[in-house]
């Protein structure tokens, strides 16, 4: 441990890889999100979904950037961001590239009259 910096006084899980307990909340900021996109943001604010997205992320991240100080005493940035951009940028151009190749209608057309019905 470096001088002058003392170890957490909460315990850190050593291989976090899963956290079950936080996959309600995904599914609600999702449903939030997804709600507010498809035109009934009136009823549901699809920010505030954004807003616990943001959330989980960020204590996410710190709890993994946390397990590495840990485990090594220091954190390395460019490791870190590398395994962010290998984890997160396969399956976002996965659905650019499905969607390059069979473009359809926007949401809104897809779901039609719903929106006006719910006014």
């Amino acid at each position: 441990m470096m001088a002058g910096i003392r170890a957490s006084p909460f315990p850190v899980r050593q291989n976090i890889r899963h956290i079950p307990s936080l996959d309600g909340l995904r599914a609600v900021s999702f449903l939030l999100v997804f709600v507010g996109h498809a035109g009934l943001d009136r009823f549901v604010p699809g920010g505030l979904g954004v807003t616990i997205f943001f959330f989980l992320s960020g204590f996410l991240i710190t709890t993994l950037m946390r397990n590495e100080y840990e485990r090594t005493g220091g954190v390395n940035l460019r490791h870190f961001w590398l395994r962010r951009a290998l984890r997160i940028l396969p399956p976002f151009y996965l659905v650019l590239t499905g969607r390059r190749c069979r473009p359809g209608p926007p949401l809104h057309q897809l779901l039609g009259d719903l929106p006006r019905l719910c006014r």
